[in-house]
């Protein structure tokens, strides 16, 4: 057996160790032969033997957990981190099988929405046998998918609408400053870049909803009804047991556990899989939905 030359101080449940030279030895987590000299102890059910690169993925997937931040921001940054682990062609390989099986959604798929369905099932077949992972990451891309089609098909489409309607910066500025749905006024409006996340999307729709008297009032609401109306299912978004109901689901059951300290294991992500793209998956829902 190599000699050890040095065992660095653990971190969490990762260590690396230096060898006193190069080993061929399989990762257990990228399942790539690796040649090296320092290798790394993912100390799960068992001692784990990963590589240096996948033992630098899991520090800061580590790291990103463990801040005092928002759910969906930790999200984020966990979707933010995965994405590179994983080819635009690796993830349009993975899902082939969803498109032969959804052909008749699939087409009104964004590409970006595609990709990170891909990327989830890319990484859940690489961990398939490998129960003792944290399935938190492809858990994350599920949701992200969800998420920039709904992005795509519905609030993209309102701020398109928004730009062809006159108002006054006194009507913005109030919409924008509303506790309840001034994040995703501001972006409609364009006063903000980044986009809403979820659970700004579905607390709109709950405020719209209960807010007959503020439609009158409000010209984001005023275009955001014209906008809901519009839709090819108009119930989808105003019957707080759809829409509202699934992102609720989605953050709460799901992602926000995915983001948090800890780990989640294959059932979980099997679970959110069936939700979305199952045979009733809330995702066909969205797109047809929008259409």
């Amino acid at each position: 057996m190599t000699p050890v030359i040095k065992r660095y101080p653990p971190r969490g449940n990762l260590q690396l160790i230096r060898y006193d030279r190069s080993a061929p030895f399989e990762c257990w987590r990228c399942r790539k032969t690796k040649v090296s000299k320092i290798q790394a102890i993912a100390n799960l059910e068992r001692p784990r033997i990963i590589c240096n690169a996948c033992y630098g993925y899991l520090l800061s997937l580590a790291e990103i957990k463990a801040q005092d931040i928002e759910p969906w921001l930790k999200a984020e940054q966990i979707h933010d981190l995965t994405i590179k682990e994983v080819s635009a062609k690796q993830a349009a390989q993975a899902a082939e099988k969803h498109e032969k099986r959804c052909r008749q959604y699939w087409k009104f798929l964004s590409p970006k929405a595609k990709q990170f369905l891909g990327t989830a099932e890319f990484l859940y077949e690489r961990m398939i046998d490998r129960a003792d992972l944290d399935f938190s990451p492809p858990i994350i891309e599920l949701v992200k998918s969800f998420e920039h089609q709904c992005l795509m098909g519905f609030v993209e489409p309102l701020k398109k609408r928004a730009m062809n309607e006159s108002y006054t910066e006194r009507e913005v500025s109030a919409d924008c400053d509303d506790k309840d749905f001034g994040r995703m006024a501001k972006y409609v409006f364009g006063r903000e870049i980044r986009p809403p996340e979820l659970g700004v999307i579905a607390h709109t729709l709950v405020t719209f909803i209960h807010s007959k008297e503020r439609i009158l009032e409000s010209k984001f609401l005023k275009i955001l009804k014209v906008h809901i109306y519009s839709c090819r299912d108009v119930d989808y978004f105003l019957n707080p047991e759809r829409f509202v109901a699934q992102v609720f689901k989605l953050t709460q059951s799901y992602r926000n556990p995915a983001a948090h300290v800890g780990s989640l294991p294959k059932l979980a992500f099997e679970e959110c899989r069936t939700m979305l793209i199952g045979p009733s998956g809330i995702l066909w829902q969205l797109v047809t939905a929008t259409g």
